[in-house]
């Protein structure tokens, strides 16, 4: 399941546990009753790139859309933190979602969007293409910004009705 079927999953009462973390945390900064409870990683694999030259600082992306996976996903998500560490409003851009993978990859090297939130798979299936020597990397997700990427995340109810099956999970 994708981040946004991982969450409206957890909000029907569908599933009570998942190992989408970063999923999970964007519907808990929304008032979800979702923990995480066990994370693997405190860093996304992202990089924000421009597709175009002149696009070399956060400050230049003012009123400009971002190409993410699908709204709602922890690219977007790492982005609006990103422009709250840099202390930029959330409306500083736009998103606009372009599916995984080649979508991505497609947009960057066409230059149809002045912004791409890539993964570190993205960014080497590009390395020595012209798109990526004709835009800049903005920002590297990885190496500046700490968030729950990967790990466990349970719902409220679970814990508090059945939390050896929480630990059982985590032991297994």
């Amino acid at each position: 399941l994708d981040g946004m079927a991982v969450v409206a999953n957890f909000l029907s009462g569908t599933i009570d546990l998942s190992t989408s973390a970063a999923s999970a945390l964007n519907a808990i900064l929304r008032g979800a009753a979702l923990k995480i409870v066990y994370t693997m990683s405190d860093r996304t694999t992202y990089q924000l790139w421009s597709t175009q030259p002149d696009l070399k600082t956060l400050q230049d992306l003012k009123g400009k859309s971002v190409g993410v996976p699908s709204r709602g996903d922890t690219f977007e998500l790492a982005t609006r933190l990103t422009l709250e560490q840099a202390g930029l409003p959330q409306n500083w851009v736009s998103f606009t979602p372009l599916g995984f993978g080649t979508a991505l990859q497609a947009t960057i090297a066409s230059g149809a969007l002045p912004a791409v939130v890539l993964s570190s798979d993205d960014v080497g299936a590009l390395n020595g293409s012209p798109a990526l020597k004709r835009g800049h990397m903005i920002y590297n997700m990885f190496e500046n910004l700490r968030m729950p990427d990967s790990g466990v995340a349970v719902s409220d109810k679970l814990l508090q009705t059945d939390p050896g099956r929480v630990t059982g999970f985590l032991r297994a």
